[in-house]
């Protein structure tokens, strides 16, 4: 897989990839950085220069020390909002078609709750 270069200075999005879900950086654990938040990549002195084996080091929250992640979780902004519409149809495209069903598999019709077929068939993700 393909690393993408990120630039010194620049504002990203924060959408973490794999490796970067299974070993967060350390803002993610300490509960001030999450999937979207708006981060600035630094280099540190004493530390690799940003894109060095595919990684980079960020600032959250107006300068706060956010960690490491790998450079595929940062997202411009014009990709970050290609990434909103991704995620928007694909939210759309599983939801059920039935009038009146609240995509659990039931259908509410007055004081009564009957199962609905379309639901029921589709795969669960």
């Amino acid at each position: 897989m393909a690393c993408k270069r990120v630039r010194v200075n620049s504002i990203y999005h924060y959408v973490p990839v794999m490796i970067d879900e299974l070993h967060p950086p350390i803002a993610v654990g300490l509960g001030k950085l999450k999937s979207g938040d708006i981060v600035r990549v630094v280099n540190l002195p004493g530390c690799p220069k940003a894109n060095t084996m595919g990684h980079a080091h960020f600032q959250c929250n107006g300068g706060e020390f956010g960690g490491l992640c790998c450079t595929n979780s940062l997202l411009t902004p014009s990709e970050y909002a290609d990434h909103l519409r991704a995620r928007i149809a694909q939210i759309e495209a599983n939801r059920c078609k039935t009038p009146g069903c609240d995509n659990n598999g039931e259908l509410i019709m007055g004081m009564r709750a009957a199962l609905c077929t379309e639901c029921i068939a589709m795969p669960k993700q």
